[in-house]
């Protein structure tokens, strides 16, 4: 998991490098809902505005073949999170890379992602977003998808 803001830009992991060449083109925040194209299906943006939430309204995910990368563009959201290894893994949907999760075993941790910052979430990385902060707000967000 990396949690960080997009001011900062060295990075170590190519697929950032390739986000933020794409954000340095594009302004996101002008982008529509929806799905964005970037490297077929190596690369790709869904931008998702909705409102936040109890965290009993929202789901526990996680990904086998695909990074998260969240970044917020308007709003904050709380996001929690816990390591695969202390869940219990439901089912696996192959056809959305969506891990359905039942039970957290162990603890859980919580990030505000505040706007202009990210996290990016690896497959061991089991999150819960669209949580209410301090009180419902409305969201909107770019999640980049990277395939592993």
């Amino acid at each position: 998991m990396i949690y960080n803001k997009f001011s900062y830009k060295k990075f170590e992991e190519e697929f950032l490098q390739k986000i933020f060449e794409f954000l340095e083109k594009n302004d996101v925040s002008k982008f529509e809902n929806g799905r964005y194209d970037i490297d077929k299906d190596n690369l790709f943006l869904n931008i998702a505005t909705y409102n936040t939430t109890t965290p009993e309204n929202r789901v526990w995910e996680a990904h086998k073949e695909y990074i998260d990368v969240h970044m917020m563009i308007k709003g904050k959201e709380k996001m929690c999170t816990a390591f695969i290894e202390n869940v219990n893994i439901t089912e696996y949907h192959e056809d959305s890379d969506y891990v359905e999760i039942s039970d957290i075993k162990g603890d859980i941790s919580q990030i505000v992602l505040n706007e202009g910052e990210y996290l990016v979430c690896y497959p061991q990385d089991v999150h819960k977003t669209a949580c209410i902060v301090e009180k419902e707000e409305e969201v909107k967000k770019a999640i980049f998808k990277v395939r592993v």
